[in-house]
């Protein structure tokens, strides 16, 4: 089929997506991205939430949003099960997308013996081997009659997720990296803006994200560079421990913890250095940001680091947890000024793979053949 009939076909073609809500996550910017483009070539678009709440992310005005919490009066999972199954029996969706792991169950046994001639995927948006999804028995056992029976197909961020789960699982699914948010005349800024002395990161301030290793890495890199600073964008759970854990360091001088930024490219681009020392991760948007902006990066070997960077070329990827290797790393970068600027440039190619309208194009051909198939 040409691109003139897949468009077509997709013009009388409804889609819903249903996700938990629409906040500041970033399988919500994804939602937020994909859905905003492909209004444009499907006959309808819809937002399906879990429960409600204002879009953190831009939405296209085009993008019907909905709440199950609303149809169903009540806050009971029993109730929300009911309308979901109830409205999309009423709105007939030639595709029903669901995104993060609970709420991929929570559809999909729902959806058991209801007779339905649509397509229904789902997008894993974690680290399969280490979220809770992961860890427990009864969980994992779920997801796995989920993927293996129930889905027609899934959609994995990078190449690690897919191995991670069986065969049977691995024939349907696909890997779609997540769009990049940075506008095209952003991309390599951070190559061309003054520098500050300052090392940042940006992501929750949450146990995985593994902070306190950096703070440690830090105040041993301010041994050789007292004139830096790191800093921090992000909010969460753990930052009252943080703060705690950097006065016992001694580093209030230097440490900021600036809290969450509505325009990440702006706080990062005039860095050194982008560091993210994460245990674990879906696929970074952090990461993928500081590599459009154009600044070299060192990262821990999560989240689909390995699909995006070619060690030692446009960033590096360092094991998950060794301090020694990231303090060293670091303290290359910052004396060798030749190398990180070399490797920040190389960075920026991420931005082509990663535009948000080649992506969203991988999606729409997703849909498109599973549609098809049905």
């Amino acid at each position: 089929m040409d691109n003139t009939a897949r468009y077509k076909n997709r013009m009388n073609r409804k889609l819903i997506i249903f996700i938990a809500s629409l906040g500041s996550g970033g399988a919500e910017r994804v939602v937020s991205v994909l859905s905003s483009l492909l209004v444009n070539t499907f006959l309808s678009v819809e937002i399906l939430i879990y429960y409600g709440e204002k879009p953190y992310y831009r939405i296209d005005d085009r993008v019907k949003i909905s709440s199950l919490e609303a149809m169903a009066h009540s806050k009971s999972l029993l109730a929300k099960i009911r309308t979901l199954r109830r409205y999309v029996r009423q709105e007939k969706p030639d595709a029903l997308l669901s995104f993060l792991a609970p709420f991929n169950i929570m559809s999909a046994f729902t959806l058991i013996g209801a007779k339905r001639n649509m397509f229904f995927a789902v997008a894993e948006r974690t680290d399969p081997k280490h979220s809770r999804y992961g860890k427990s028995m009864i969980l994992r056992f779920f997801r796995w009659v989920t993927y293996s029976f129930l889905t027609d197909g899934l959609v994995m961020q990078t190449t690690a997720a897919k191995n991670y789960f069986s065969k049977r699982i691995q024939k349907k699914c696909v890997v779609i990296p997540n769009p990049t948010s940075v506008r095209s005349e952003d991309v390599g800024i951070g190559l061309t803006t003054q520098k500050k002395h300052e090392i940042v990161s940006v992501g929750r301030l949450i146990p995985s994200k593994n902070y306190e290793m950096l703070f440690r890495c830090f105040a041993k890199v301010l041994e050789k560079y007292p004139d830096y600073r790191l800093v921090i964008y992000g909010e969460g759970t753990h930052r009252t421990f943080l703060e705690s854990y950097i006065k016992e360091l001694g580093l209030e001088s230097s440490v900021s913890l600036q809290g969450r930024t509505d325009n990440v490219v702006e706080a990062i681009k005039s860095a050194e250095l982008f560091v993210f020392p994460s245990n674990h991760e879906g696929m970074s948007n952090a990461v993928i940001e500081a590599l459009c902006v154009g600044l070299p990066v060192v990262t821990t070997d999560v989240g689909g680091a390995s699909d995006m960077i070619e060690n030692g070329k446009n960033g590096i990827v360092i094991p998950i947890g060794d301090e020694d290797i990231m303090i060293s790393t670091i303290l290359n970068l910052l004396y060798d000024k030749d190398i990180a600027k070399d490797m920040a440039e190389e960075a920026t190619n991420v931005a082509e793979v990663l535009e948000a309208n080649a992506v969203v194009s991988k999606w729409a051909a997703f849909l498109d053949g599973g549609i098809s198939n049905k």
